[in-house]
């Protein structure tokens, strides 16, 4: 029943207003870009992958689309199942490795976990990741612990599918795991060789359309390196040798540490909207950190097959996570989520196992104890999500964040005759052109669209200053807009729900460029 009631309530706060906000740039680049693409068989990961995205979340939007009238629901509705089924999936293998009551805490602590929750409520693929390492882990131990041929084929499949068709820290999970067997060989003495054989080759078949894909060039070259290239500011060339590339990653290990530490101790200091919001990958409180450092103590200790398993998941993701980008964010660690939880609730669970054996005194104080640490990190978790509720959809930053108008600037222009010959120009990290897109407007991909002949118009598309007052790019923007082209005239103003001024539609027929 509690575990019931935990998954429903994960559900909630995962849908609940989930259409309010308009779809934000990258929900709208990357989802309805590659979604336009499935009528071809491959048409999907040829979209995904030259955008830098992998395309397991695209095709559940492809069938949700057809469902919901409402854009950002279609867009949104697969990342927020995926995340309601992680909090099942956390929950399954804390119990498996380490008893109901760790399985339990798993999932109550992720079930409310602002970033988890908001990251759910994004429809991008990078909320995959953790739910495809439960999955993976999950199938690993059971075929360990079942000694069943079934659970280790589906590991390798889940493997290949986790690691290259979801986040591109993803294709970490495969040096985790295959280290992960590698430590743990002596406890796959029973599997025959040809087992191993078939699995390995399940999932170079998972990978084949990629590396048909690689064969017609439809994709750049594939490969570990090729993640990392494209990936948060290109932190490694595509031509360097070994010795530079390990270079970088130490460079990149060093410079990235020091600023997980001064996110994680500035994170409780309440940074509560979407974005900036609370950003410490466990987003709980500086005590956590001290938490998984006894747990793991513990666990070298013991050196038990689920202990192996967690540890070598943390300390690899999080060497992987820090090593691969030039400048760290919390999102780079996503990686190491579950096992961080579940490394936390294992830490609170046995508090309670403990306060069970002892004498009637000390086993209440030690359970009091462990009930005010779990209570205490919920209430922090709630308390967060609360304020995010609040404040959130009234936030400026947070309207323009996620494009706010866009869909109907993008709607009005779409009724505009001829509008195809026409040059777009818009400012900012705006979704008009891929909105038009949708609508059926055939437009380039770069800003300023398509040199038509020069008496057709230009229609500039800016956010209005005023309800962006620290945005210092959007005074000088307008302002220079006004100054080289006194002629142009307003023809739309998009609000915001609550009547501010959200975005500006001027024409034109200027020949120069912005």
């Amino acid at each position: 029943m509690a575990a019931i009631i935990i998954f429903i309530s994960a559900f909630f706060v995962r849908v609940y207003n989930l259409g309010l906000f308009p779809l934000n740039h990258d929900e709208a680049t990357w989802a309805l870009t590659s979604v336009e693409h499935f009528d071809k068989v491959l048409g999907i990961p040829v979209a995904c992958f030259n955008g830098y995205i992998r395309p397991f979340l695209i095709y559940f939007i492809f069938f949700t689309k057809k469902i919901f009238s409402s854009t950002a629901l279609a867009v949104r509705i697969p990342s927020a199942m995926v995340g309601v089924a992680t909090v099942v999936l956390i929950y399954q293998l804390a119990k498996e490795m380490y008893g109901k009551r760790a399985g339990l805490i798993s999932a109550l602590l992720l079930s409310f976990l602002p970033w988890h929750v908001i990251q759910s409520r994004d429809g991008r693929e990078m909320i995959a990741t953790p739910f495809l390492g439960c999955l993976i882990a999950l199938m690993l131990f059971k075929a360990i612990r079942k000694r069943s041929n079934g659970y280790l084929m589906l590991f390798w499949i889940f493997l290949g599918v986790g690691s290259f068709y979801t986040y591109q820290l993803s294709i970490l999970f495969v040096p985790i795991f295959v280290i992960v067997l590698l430590f743990l060989r002596k406890r796959f003495r029973w599997v025959k060789p040809r087992i191993f054989l078939a699995g390995i080759l399940t999932f170079l078949i998972i990978l084949s359309p990629l590396i048909y894909l690689q064969i017609k060039e439809q994709i750049p070259r594939y490969s570990g390196k090729y993640h990392w290239y494209y990936y948060n500011d290109r932190p490694f060339g595509s031509s360097d040798s070994l010795v530079t590339f390990l270079m970088k990653a130490g460079e990149n290990f060093r410079k990235n540490n020091l600023m997980v530490l001064e996110t994680l101790f500035s994170a409780s200091q309440g940074r509560l909207l979407y974005g900036a919001a609370l950003k410490a990958p466990l987003l709980i409180a500086k005590p956590t950190i001290f938490i998984i450092l006894i747990s793991i103590i513990i666990s070298l200790w013991r050196r038990r097959v689920q202990d192996k398993i967690i540890l070598i998941w943390l300390i690899l993701g999080y060497l992987g996570g820090v090593s691969g980008v030039r400048f760290f964010s919390p999102r780079h660690v996503i990686i190491i989520l579950a096992p961080s939880l579940i490394l936390i609730s294992r830490f609170i669970a046995e508090i309670f196992g403990y306060a069970v054996k002892m004498s009637s005194f000390r086993g209440r104080l030690l359970n009091l104890g462990g009930i005010f640490l779990c209570a205490g990190l919920v209430f922090t978790e709630v308390f967060q999500l609360v304020r995010y509720y609040q404040i959130a959809p009234t936030n400026f930053e947070e309207c323009r964040r996620n494009s706010y108008g866009c869909k109907e600037a993008a709607y009005y222009l779409s009724q505009i005759p001829d509008i195809e010959n026409c040059r777009i120009i818009t400012n900012g990290r705006m979704t008009v052109c891929t909105y038009l897109k949708y609508f059926g407007i055939s437009l380039q991909d770069d800003m300023v669209h398509r040199k038509r002949d020069e008496e057709n118009p230009i229609y500039y598309v800016i956010w209005a200053p005023e309800s962006h007052p620290q945005d210092y790019w959007i005074k000088p923007y307008f302002g220079d807009l006004k100054v080289k082209h006194p002629q142009i005239k307003p023809v739309k103003t998009i609000y915001y729900p609550n009547g501010l001024e959200a975005i500006h539609i001027f024409r034109g027929k200027e020949k120069e460029k912005m």
